[in-house]
């Protein structure tokens, strides 16, 4: 089947990583993909390398007519059987260019004024699918597809032993915004320093809150316990330096970093968010604790810091769970019968 897939964004998060994720699996699974995004997306380097057809779109907004007009000239041409949106930019701007019939957008977030307009739905949870219902969207033109990872062949199921002279080192990371709770975090960090525990911190990433992150820890005197990592161009070295991992969310739809820190065998807390609360079985493959708590949040943590028996149970829990239901092979599966279920809807 000819599939479009567009994204218009040109940063360098969860949604584009889905976006290329969504290139990459649809492709594998034999399926004739082509490629929209913008000439300035951070995404572009990793869409080139999966050679396929990249199409560059310029735009300047969501009314871009245009670029609505570019993108009916390129509609004519490639033919699509289906095109597939993600964010709210490139469904407006490719529903201008006539692609309503055939349009499927993807569902990242709780933001529905764009993606109710669609001819179909995937929701990345169920949660996210229950509240398109309830909005009034017809049930049977939402599909569920979770985010997938990239699975990393030669990682080991087994937690390496951490040197005894060797502080435990716990982790988080993400775009410094509120939602992300990052401030939960580090007043976490600092209850968990009041009680005498030793550790190392280190929190990765960049955005609009992060001088009011680095005046709270520096206020909570953590200048000595937290490093502010920057922004993290390599993943893999960075879990190399966790052995714990915090995902302290107010609200994450899905949570793609709670999945990488399982495939590296991280013992990992999360808040009790919408998303990771669709991932996560509590004690089983990760710890839960309050949003918005930073005292049960430290709770959580001092037990996989005072606990290693626990954490190796966890991580190891927690690996199975990623490779067995969160792996491109398998979440690519179920992508593919949708996308042809969505099209055979069309006929």
């Amino acid at each position: 089947m000819r599939i479009v897939n567009a994204m218009f964004g040109k940063g360098l998060g969860g949604i584009e990583q889905a976006f290329v994720d969504y290139c990459q699996a649809l492709s594998e699974k034999g399926h004739d993909v082509h490629v929209f995004i913008h000439p300035e997306a951070s995404c572009s380097t990793m869409t080139n390398q999966l050679q396929l057809p990249v199409w560059e779109i310029s735009n300047k907004g969501q009314w871009d007519f245009i670029a609505a007009w570019k993108l009916h000239r390129k509609l004519k041409k490639i033919k699509p059987d289906l095109v597939i949106a993600h964010g709210s930019r490139s469904i407006s701007l490719l529903r201008m260019a006539g692609a309503k019939t055939m349009l499927v957008g993807v569902c990242h977030n709780y933001w529905f004024k764009h993606i109710i307009k669609c001819h179909a739905i995937i929701s990345i949870t169920d949660n996210i699918r229950e509240k398109l219902i309830q909005q009034g969207y017809p049930s049977k033109q939402i599909f569920s597809v979770p985010n997938m990872i990239r699975e990393n062949k030669k990682k080991s199921t087994i937690i390496q032993k951490k040197p005894a002279n060797k502080k435990i080192v716990i982790g988080a990371m993400g775009r410094f915004s509120n939602v992300k709770g990052f401030d939960v975090f580090i007043r976490a960090l600092s209850i968990i320093q009041q009680h005498s525990i030793e550790f190392k911190a280190v929190l990765g990433g960049a955005g609009t809150d992060e001088s009011n992150l680095r005046q709270l820890a520096s206020e909570l005197k953590l200048d000595n316990s937290l490093t502010f990592y920057g922004w993290v161009e390599n993943k893999e070295d960075f879990f190399k330096q966790c052995d714990i991992f915090c995902v302290p969310s107010r609200r994450e739809s899905f949570g793609i970093v709670l999945l990488e820190a399982f495939l590296h065998n991280i013992p990992v807390v999360v808040t009790d968010c919408e998303g990771p609360c669709e991932i996560v079985s509590d004690g089983y493959d990760a710890l839960l604790a309050p949003k918005e708590d930073p005292q049960k949040l430290a709770i959580a943590i001092e037990r996989l810091l005072t606990n290693k028996e626990l954490a190796t149970q966890l991580a190891n829990a927690a690996y199975k769970t990623v490779v067995e239901k969160y792996t491109m092979p398998v979440v690519a599966e179920t992508l593919s019968n949708v996308v042809l279920d969505i099209a055979s809807q069309l006929k």
